[in-house]
């Protein structure tokens, strides 16, 4: 029998961080989305591209957002589901050189993708006269992304960074 890698109980972390963050989320409003609230949660998938590779942030992203939407059923979740995906694969290819801070800015993939995403499904309405207000809401939350996945970041890599990444 093959022995489970930390990789393995890394990436099945990271997936289920995921819909145990928006237990404790759903109570803080977004202020960029109507009846959304803010997505902290989407730090993980970037996480585990970060520590362990593109294809790992991918899975994170698309199995821990999933879950996510079995059990809460948000359309927010589930049209988010390929964009959070994306993010970890790209966070993934960035973070081969195990800098965090250029792993991180991938969040600004993610959010741009999930208001492409929310648009296009009908969840957002867009006003060029809403264009400030949007832009401002995703710098705030992208901000406040960025450092979690800093600090983070640099806590877990000195145990967790795999060099073969997956």
């Amino acid at each position: 029998m093959k022995k489970i890698s930390r990789r393995q109980v890394g990436i099945v972390i990271f997936i289920f961080l995921y819909p145990i963050a928006n237990i404790f989320l759903n109570n803080v409003p977004n202020p960029m989305v109507p009846e959304s609230f803010i997505a902290l949660n989407m730090i993980f998938p970037i996480l585990c591209g970060f520590l362990y590779g593109p294809k790992s942030g991918f899975i994170s992203g698309a199995l821990g957002l999933g879950i996510s939407t079995l059990i809460f059923g948000s359309l927010y979740d589930a049209a988010g589901v390929l964009p959070c995906s994306i993010m970890g694969y790209v966070a993934g290819v960035i973070g081969k050189k195990g800098v965090e801070f250029t792993s991180s800015l991938s969040i600004f993939l993610g959010h741009t993708l999930n208001l492409i995403f929310f648009y296009r499904m009908g969840f957002m309405k867009f006003n060029i006269n809403e264009f400030g207000p949007v832009f401002l809401g995703v710098i705030a939350e992208s901000t406040i992304d960025i450092l979690a996945i800093v600090l983070l970041g640099y806590l877990l890599k000195k145990k967790f960074y795999e060099v073969n990444r997956w």
